[in-house]
């Protein structure tokens, strides 16, 4: 017993030092892109796609919480599994792509922006990618080979801005923004692909996927309600501005100033807190049985997590002005409040 917790110990270790590398390394490089787009481009680029990733992010739940999640945990897993949640999220990816499409002309109309209709369509593309890559990220969690996960996003961030600082240079505007987010998640599951040695089989077991979705299930519902939470606020602020004369005439973008005001925070608090998680969880799913060392693992967990984001969060607020001219510039004064 003493060597299995010395071992899992000695994994988790080295699995914190690749997740928080990819983490930090993946975000160190995305700021950079956005200091140099936050100076090709104004709040009003930013508006469409603000709008877009909220309304992706609530439908990747859907397609990546849940199913993912039971393949970490469950004590066994063979091909059957992995094949059979697969074809479940690429399925709901589907649903969901087919959904959007039809949907988009009805958004860009509420919204009063024409070229909605066509952005969404194209960036709900991702809602495929975002199937593949669940089922990598089980198998890879699962064996916490967290390494695989630093290359490939790091691949995506230096192609997606390299494309999106380029398109930007040359006058796309928001296609530029379209674009990167697209290119990141493609090559990251391009990456992901070659290196993680597990490929879809044609099976599928609906007994095992019963299983797997009468736990992810509740692990879904959270994830949506967490997600329509974080999301819905870009989507009522720019209704509301819309609907505001004095704020309509603006030609600043206060759902692209919320955002970029949330960033900052988001980058730490998250970014902290993936790595811990995305670490630990497949270390608790390896202890499960094991009631006592489970609870102390997890009081240590939330214990450093909040030790780490609650002093750094502090000083975020204290310097938000002088660190938000210094990024982008006094164009995007109005992300300060935020």
């Amino acid at each position: 017993m003493e060597d299995r917790s010395k071992n899992i110990q000695g994994k988790i270790a080295t699995s914190l030092v690749w997740k928080f590398l990819e983490q930090f390394g993946q975000q160190f490089m995305a700021i950079i892109v956005s200091m140099v787009l936050a100076r090709l481009l104004n709040s009003n680029d930013y508006r469409p796609v603000t709008l877009i990733n909220a309304i992706i992010a609530v439908a990747s739940v859907f397609v990546t919480s849940g199913f993912s999640t039971a393949l970490i945990q469950k004590s066994e897993v063979d091909d059957e599994d992995y094949s059979s949640a697969f074809y479940l999220c690429f399925g709901v990816a589907a649903l969901a792509y087919i959904a959007l499409f039809f949907a988009a002309p009805f958004v860009a109309d509420f919204y009063g922006i024409p070229s909605l209709t066509a952005m969404l369509r194209v960036m709900t593309l991702t809602l495929f990618l975002g199937a593949v890559n669940s089922v990598q990220s089980a198998v890879i969690s699962r064996n916490m080979q967290f390494k695989k996960y630093f290359y490939s996003s790091l691949a995506g961030i230096i192609a997606s801005g390299t494309v999106g600082i380029t398109m930007a240079y040359n006058g796309f505007g928001t296609w530029s923004l379209v674009a990167s987010n697209l290119t990141s998640t493609a090559v990251i599951t391009l990456v992901l692909w070659f290196t993680v040695k597990w490929r879809p089989k044609l099976v599928f077991n609906v007994a095992k996927a019963k299983a797997l979705f009468n736990y992810g299930y509740k692990l879904l519902l959270s994830g949506l309600l967490d997600s329509l939470f974080n999301n819905i606020y870009p989507m009522i602020i720019d209704k509301m501005q819309s609907l505001n004369p004095a704020m309509a005439s603006q030609n600043d973008s206060m759902s692209a100033y919320y955002a970029k005001g949330k960033d900052q925070p988001n980058l730490i608090i998250n970014n902290i807190n993936n790595a811990i998680q995305g670490v630990m969880f497949p270390a608790f799913s390896a202890v499960q049985q094991d009631r006592a060392e489970l609870k102390k693992m997890a009081k240590r967990t939330i214990t450093t997590s909040c030790f780490v984001i609650f002093p750094i969060s502090i000083g975020l607020a204290a310097v938000a002005r002088p660190l938000i001219l210094l990024m982008y510039t006094d164009t995007w004064a109005g992300a300060i409040p935020f």
